[in-house]
């Protein structure tokens, strides 16, 4: 299934555009049909709440009538929405479009692009996505960033944010198949209608990410409002595998939307890594600077290279320089409560650093404290927990 806001993103069907039914573009699609037949000679077919019905009105060459009374009997069996090719018609009736505005359902119409053709991308839209992977694109263009202003302002237009007040972004990493989540949230949806009102419900990352609308001001946020919408989603009883939920810092520029993203998928990886229910961005500490260095491959190369050298040193010599290094650190960079833990000299915990200070190439003694930490940190997440981002 998909949102119906999302076939706006079809941008290879020529002028396609929004005519009616505003307020129905939160509904989903589970089936795109073809109508192409007089109703008035035979009898309208059953078509069902997740239709996206295509016509090209072919049926009403000559006898425009037949215009209101087909789409008002389309609209009267509830179907999703209605795409009309303007091959025959370049406008629809006004009962028809108040009928539509009434009840919600949106009516598109398109130019010159076979019928056949809308049909095949919707039905591949809904196939080959879920309904949360509409703004997947987008979602990776903001976070990559680089973009200039008005292709920011583009992305924005896509995923109908454009004119967000205050938000936030929350991220929910489950540590296996999105399927289950997926699940969750559509049952939710179909129970509490108002989460599409507060919620845009989206899939990049391997994660659910959803926006938050906190246009009210009384809406809950940051690990509240996130703790709140889980509940609300009940996981805890529909989703099997362990699962990370992060959230973005209360936001108020559209334009730093890309950011709020990065701070809901680190925060989510986080909360998966600590093993902490609920994660906000502003509680990642050092954890803000050490996840987002996965990404760079020269980063996570630079830290396996260096380790290696302790590694190779202590298997060549009969050293405990790597172990030297990771208790060093769990102990502050405090030499001697280290020499205490290992229950060894303070000089000799003083020689052994300086002998990883010279195997990692590192001159300044100011600078290698934190060259270390980041290092023995860097690879617990690398080798030991096999965390990517």
């Amino acid at each position: 299934m998909i949102f119906i806001k999302e076939l706006q993103r079809l941008n290879s069907i020529e002028h396609l555009r929004l005519i009616a039914g505003q307020d129905g573009l939160n509904r989903t699609i589970s089936a795109a049909v073809l109508f192409e037949y007089d109703p008035s000679r035979m009898l309208l077919p059953d078509f069902y709440e997740g239709d996206l019905v295509l016509t090209t009105l072919a049926y009403a060459r000559g006898e425009p009538e037949l215009v209101s009374q087909s789409l008002i009997a389309l609209l009267r069996q509830n179907v999703a929405g209605i795409m009309v090719k303007t091959a025959y018609f370049s406008n629809l009736p006004d009962n028809v479009l108040l009928l539509a505005n009434q009840m919600g359902t949106p009516i598109f119409l398109f130019d010159n692009t076979y019928i056949e053709e809308v049909l095949l991308q919707v039905t591949d839209l809904i196939r080959g996505n879920t309904r949360f992977r509409g703004y997947e694109k987008d979602i990776r263009s903001l976070m990559r960033g680089g973009m200039s202003p008005a292709q920011v302002r583009e992305v924005l237009k896509n995923m109908d944010a454009l004119q967000l007040g205050d938000y936030e972004i929350i991220a929910i990493h489950p540590d296996g198949p999105l399927t289950e989540c997926e699940t969750a949230i559509i049952a939710a949806i179909d129970r509490f209608h108002e989460l599409e009102k507060l919620y845009t419900f989206m899939e990049a990352e391997q994660m659910i990410l959803i926006l938050h609308d906190l246009a009210d001001p009384n809406e809950q946020y940051g690990h509240k409002g996130a703790e709140k919408l889980v509940e609300q989603l009940d996981f805890e009883h529909t989703v099997r595998c362990r699962y990370g939920v992060g959230v973005s810092s209360r936001m108020n520029n559209p334009y730093q939307i890309g950011n709020a993203f990065w701070e809901a998928t680190i925060s989510a990886k986080v909360s998966g890594y600590r093993k902490k229910s609920f994660v906000s961005a502003d509680s990642l500490n050092i954890d803000a600077y050490l996840f987002p260095m996965l990404q760079n491959p020269f980063l996570v190369y630079r830290c396996r290279q260096d380790w290696a050298k302790l590694s190779t040193y202590d298997s060549e010599n009969h050293a405990s320089l790597a172990e030297t290094a990771e208790i060093y650190v769990a102990k502050d960079l405090d030499v001697a409560a280290t020499a205490a833990a290992m229950y060894q000299h303070t000089n000799t915990i003083r020689y052994r650093l300086k002998k990883i200070r010279n195997l990692i190439g590192c001159d300044s003694e100011m600078m290698f404290h934190g060259m270390l930490y980041l290092i023995v940190n860097l690879k617990r997440l690398i080798f030991e927990e096999n965390v990517s981002i």
